[in-house]
């Protein structure tokens, strides 16, 4: 967390990749750490398929307003969810982008000065996942950034 004591997180890609449920799991753990937290979500209509974001707020003080104004970080699970909710963040925002998104970093890198990494693995498709990055895979190297 930063000087502030606020970490803010945003997460957006397509619906049924599991980052609603994976921001809520996250919130969970953390308020099991003694941390003050909030969660919000936005996704389409479609059960699946559509764009969704999940973001979290993390303190270790009261939160006085829940949504994330500037993230630390930001993961980008699909293109359109990159194009969709990928603007206005900072220096200090790192960036998580699966490797299908690609297609889009070079112009989006252009607008903006924080870190990228892209993430070429998939989920093991023995877990059931489609050949993407999904929250099983981000949340297993979110805690190394």
């Amino acid at each position: 967390m930063g000087n502030d004591n606020r970490f803010e997180l945003r997460m957006t890609g397509s619906g049924g990749q599991g980052l609603i449920l994976g921001s809520i799991i996250l919130a969970e753990a953390a308020i099991m750490e003694g941390k003050i937290v909030t969660q919000s979500q936005v996704y389409g209509a479609e059960a699946r398929g559509g764009t969704t974001k999940a973001e979290l707020v993390i303190s270790n003080k009261h939160i006085a307003y829940p949504k994330v104004t500037d993230p630390d970080l930001l993961a980008a699970m699909t293109n359109d969810g990159l194009k969709q909710y990928g603007g206005g963040i900072s220096r200090k925002t790192r960036v998580v982008i699966d490797s299908s998104v690609m297609s889009a970093l070079t112009s989006w890198t252009r607008r903006t000065a924080g870190a990228c990494w892209p993430f070429p693995f998939a989920a093991p498709s023995s877990a059931g996942c489609s050949p993407s990055l999904d929250s099983t895979s981000f949340f297993s190297v979110s805690s190394r950034v």
